[in-house]
């Protein structure tokens, strides 16, 4: 079994990658979190799509989307369901 010299560089940028590597995991994470809660307290309430459609003044479709992954929502948008839905944000420091 040969082994590879690896120098201090190289490892320092592995680092880094797996790092940042990390934190898009973690981001992703948050995101399928904030949306499956927003699909599942509308849901709650008794509340369709296009019931917050209403509510928001934003489409039926660009509900949709704030409630699936991948989408990148404006922030104003993600706030007017966030108030559609009577609902409080709260930040809580992780470490």
């Amino acid at each position: 079994m040969s082994l590879k010299r690896v120098s201090h560089s190289e490892e320092d940028m592995q680092i880094k990658e797996d790092e940042r590597n990390a934190f898009f995991m973690d981001v992703a994470r948050l995101e399928r979190e904030i949306a499956k809660n927003l699909a599942s307290i509308r849901k709650q309430e008794g509340l369709t799509q296009s019931n917050i459609a209403d509510k928001t003044g934003l489409t039926q479709q660009m509900v949709s989307r704030l409630e699936k992954l991948g989408n990148s929502p404006t922030l104003e948008s993600f706030l007017k369901y966030v108030v559609a839905l009577d609902l409080k944000i709260k930040f809580e420091k992780i470490n």
